[in-house]
């Protein structure tokens, strides 16, 4: 999937929080003992709690779930942001915390229009599945 600039993004632009329902690591745990799609989602913030923008199937949804039922959608593009291919890319975003264990994507570099937006997923990401 991955995100692309619609149009060019200065270096130091806050793009946004990331999407999700604060877990615990037991809920997700258990969550991705289940589904195993929404490891996949989930970002773990500074105070090693997760950001889940996942439904109650796993899958990425403007309303993740189980959790507090919330009237509005959530704006789930940010979830969508890839990690670089190995030896083909850099990132141009990095991840930002909050003081409520939000996440916020910064750009590191001036960003063109139609570039594609990569994040580096972090030390604690699992990587086993990456092709070489």
């Amino acid at each position: 999937m991955g995100v692309f600039a619609v149009t060019d993004i200065p270096r130091n632009t806050t793009l946004g929080s990331y999407p999700g329902y604060l877990r615990t690591p037991q809920e997700m745990a258990i969550k991705g003992a289940a589904f195993p799609n929404a490891k996949g989602y989930c970002w773990c913030n500074d105070d090693g709690y997760f950001l889940d923008p996942t439904d109650e199937r796993g899958e990425v949804s403007s309303r993740p779930a189980p959790g507090v039922w919330w009237p509005l959608e959530v704006d789930t593009t940010l979830s969508r942001v890839n990690e670089p291919p190995i030896g083909f890319a850099e990132v141009n975003l990095v991840a930002n915390s909050g003081a409520q264990g939000e996440v916020y994507y910064v750009t590191l570099k001036d960003i063109r229009e139609n570039e594609e937006l990569f994040i580096d997923y972090g030390p604690n990401y699992d990587r086993s599945t990456y092709r070489k």
